[in-house]
Order: C-alpha cells, then sequence, then structure tokens
C-alpha cells in the first residue's frame, strides 16, 4: 500500500514547549496559532477566513490529541514552515 493511502485524512502534528496535565490548557494557549496555520494551508487570503477565531470556533473545526512522545526518524534538523507566526 503506497504511504499516502496509510495517513489518515490530512493530519498536522504540532511539538509544544512542556507537557501540561490538562489538554484544554495546552489548546487554550496554542488554539489560535493552529488555526490560522491550518487555515493558511487551505486557503492563503485571510479575507476569506472567519472574522472572529476563537477556542470555541477551534473544538467545532478540528479535533486535536495530545500524545506524549515523538519520535524524530529524519537525520536533519527540523525545520518551520513558510507561514512563522
Amino acid at each position: 500500500m503506497p504511504l499516502n493511502e496509510k495517513m489518515i485524512d490530512e493530519s498536522s502534528a504540532y511539538l509544544i514547549p512542556e507537557l501540561a496535565e490538562n489538554a484544554d490548557d495546552v489548546l487554550k494557549k496554542y488554539y489560535k496559532e493552529i488555526f490560522e496555520t491550518e487555515l493558511f494551508q487551505m486557503w492563503e487570503d485571510e479575507d476569506d477566513w472567519p472574522s472572529k477565531i476563537t477556542f470555541k470556533l477551534f473544538e467545532e473545526w478540528f479535533s486535536a490529541e495530545i500524545i506524549g512522545w515523538v519520535y524524530d526518524l529524519a537525520k536533519k534538523d527540523l525545520g518551520r514552515s513558510k507561514f512563522d507566526m
């Protein structure tokens, strides 16, 4: 099976500086940055984005999961996307 068929939708992963006990605390801290990054990946014209990005809207549009471990299998340094917040 080709790799792209094994992918679940078009999920994104975000690294955070620390692991919190409460996932909502993490999401409330970063939701706007995540929301805007995801919107930019789909549609670059910010005039077409929702006029008010709220945590409630984030919860309606996205599902999120906090995981404790990320393994870097690449031998290159991590980079940043073109859309730096």
